[in-house]
């Protein structure tokens, strides 16, 4: 076999292996957030994208194309929240000021935990003891998924139980990073003021 013809099979096996890899990552960390998505677009919630995914350390026209043929035609436009860099933006500050109190799983500062299932209950006692108002404005993030959404905290409460029914971990985070509503899976609850954390 030529070598040319040797270093295109291999450009292709790379290509085909590099494809799979973020095939499997988008089917783990971006797909299921989709229900999520779903759910807020046909309730006509108030939100928008902050970002999909990051390119990460693959090309993002790899990883572009690999979203095309994973979503369907009325997200294609999703695309667009795709960025190229090294991290997830808000997933790195969340860890920054908000650090995890265990190494297996994010959980985050030091403070006492609250345990309820009435996820409508708990960010109400949240938001009233942070003294939060609902004009201003949040992330929604998810550990495990890559996505970001933007909204005001009252949309949030609002749209509670779609944003906290999956059965993941989920953070709300002040656009400033200034203080952080946080569920884990097991329905542990924590929110905290960055300037009380010792």
């Amino acid at each position: 076999m030529k070598s040319s013809r040797r270093r295109e099979l291999e450009k292709r096996r790379e290509k085909k292996q590099k494809l799979q890899k973020i095939s499997d990552y988008c089917k783990q960390h971006v797909i299921p957030w989709l229900e999520i998505y779903r759910e807020l677009k046909r309730n006509k919630a108030s939100f928008k994208l902050e970002y999909l995914a990051s390119s990460l350390d693959q090309p993002l026209d790899f990883l572009e194309e690999t979203l095309i043929t994973l979503l369907n035609n009325e997200e294609a436009d999703l695309i667009s929240g795709i960025i190229s860099t090294s991290e997830l933006p808000v997933h790195h500050s969340m860890e920054k000021y908000f650090p995890s109190r265990q190494q297996l799983r994010y959980v985050p500062g030091n403070t006492s935990v609250t345990f309820g299932s009435d996820s409508i209950k708990m960010v109400q006692k949240a938001v009233k003891e942070l003294r939060i108002s609902k004009e201003e404005l949040c992330f929604v993030c998810y550990p495990i998924f890559t996505p970001v959404i933007f909204m005001s905290v009252g949309e949030m409460v609002k749209q509670c139980s779609v944003l906290f029914e999956p059965q993941e971990s989920v953070a709300i985070l002040s656009k400033d990073y200034t203080w952080i509503i946080f569920k884990s899976l097991e329905d542990e609850w924590i929110w905290i003021r960055r300037n009380s954390m010792k």
